[in-house]
């Protein structure tokens, strides 16, 4: 029996709808796979969907993390001349032009590093996540006879998806909960 509080919202019931749809759209209905007349066309429609999945969540995990990165950069440059860095607008125009600059996530890290201290760990996890885009952004099947790794493991395992996603929250954790700490005082402050 379901509590006042577990009804969906109309909204959310809309989603819910748009999902399915868009699941069936994209052939992602991996619960009727059974009514596929293949045992090897089920198997690969599995592995698709999988695929399609995590390669998706790599992503979205790498934009974001390179969001963070930029964000967290752009605060670090302007701390010791800022006093309000949560609502200023030179923070917001530096993570502008930082973004505008396009450089990758390891060139942001490199220059992080220079000002503030990042722990190994974090910069090692940024380098994995890193490597891990650039695989599932410009490789075609992250499964087959060289699947994709991630920390020494296939990365379409339940086991390796699960220390990827600990490394997604400790990162996440590191950027959104850790406060500055400014290495080297910046020239001209």
């Amino acid at each position: 029996m379901k509590t006042a509080d577990s009804k969906l919202t109309r909204k959310q019931l809309k989603y819910v709808r748009e999902l399915r749809e868009i699941f069936a759209i994209f052939d992602l209905d991996f619960e009727s796979v059974e009514h596929y007349p293949e045992k090897e066309e089920r198997t690969a429609h599995l592995e698709r969907i999988l695929d399609h999945i995590v390669r998706g969540e790599i992503i979205s995990t790498f934009t974001i993390m390179d969001d963070l990165l930029t964000r967290d950069l752009a605060r670090a440059i302007l701390e010791p001349r800022v006093k309000k860095i949560t609502t200023s607008n030179r923070v917001t125009c530096l993570f502008e032009e930082l973004t505008q600059a396009r450089l990758s996530m390891i060139q942001k890290l490199r220059m992080l590093r220079l000002i503030k201290r990042v722990p190994k760990h974090i910069g090692d996890r940024i380098i994995d996540f890193n490597k891990l885009r650039n695989l599932a952004a410009h490789r075609f099947l992250l499964h087959g006879s060289k699947p994709a790794q991630y920390r020494g493991r296939k990365i379409l395992t339940l086991e390796c998806i699960k220390a990827f996603q600990a490394d997604r929250k400790a990162l996440f954790d590191y950027f959104v909960f850790t406060p500055l700490r400014i290495k080297l005082p910046l020239r001209g402050t």
